[in-house]
């Protein structure tokens, strides 16, 4: 049995969290999330650098799975199309994805879609997003975020995340691997965007 199987098996069960919980600290370990003061977020996320580590995209693919039942269209914000092809690969789902203000790929009316997101997009980013998407007959019915930033619900469709940044944050503290006071005002930060 394909050792990948076995592992999507067992995160389906209570495993599920640490596998999460594993796909963070991949990501600080190799440098494609990195925490600091960066522009408007208190991170910097590179999902667009993936495809340099397989393993790791083929593990975000299957923590990704269990969002695919009855959409059958896959659609990637700008950033995440390597994630996208590789869920897209595994599931046999049609994926879309942007370039520029383009939507690429071969679609037409009335598909419910699953779309993939960093985290990293303001709420009106991923809404015009939706908004073309629907014109063209990509109706988003779920949201698969990697960095959970506080969205429960965006246009009354339901978010899902899979790296809890203040859990990994933390973490990072413990280990001494991230500053006491930058841990404090990234959780500061995710706060307010959840406040408001």
């Amino acid at each position: 049995m394909d050792r990948y199987l076995e592992h999507g098996a067992s995160l389906a069960n209570a495993g599920r969290s640490e596998g999460m919980t594993s796909i963070g600290r991949e990501l600080t370990d190799c440098g494609l999330l990195q925490f600091g003061l960066i522009g408007r977020d208190p991170w910097r996320l590179h999902v667009d650098l993936l495809p340099s580590y397989p393993e790791l995209l083929h593990k975000l693919a299957i923590l990704t799975e269990p969002y695919v039942e009855g959409v059958d269209r896959l659609l990637a914000a700008m950033g995440a199309m390597a994630w996208g092809s590789a869920l897209a690969l595994r599931r046999c789902i049609p994926l879309v994805y942007c370039r520029g203000d383009e939507l690429v790929g071969a679609y037409d009316i009335g598909h419910p879609t699953l779309l993939l997101a960093s985290g990293q997009e303001t709420d009106a980013e991923l809404l015009a997003l939706m908004e073309r998407a629907g014109r063209v007959g990509l109706r988003v019915c779920v949201i698969v975020s990697l960095l959970d930033t506080g969205r429960n619900c965006l246009a009354q469709v339901p978010v899902h995340s899979l790296v809890n940044p203040e859990v990994l944050v933390q973490q990072r503290v413990s280990a001494g691997n991230l500053p006491a006071g930058q841990g404090r005002m990234i959780k500061r930060w995710l706060l307010n965007r959840r406040q408001g």
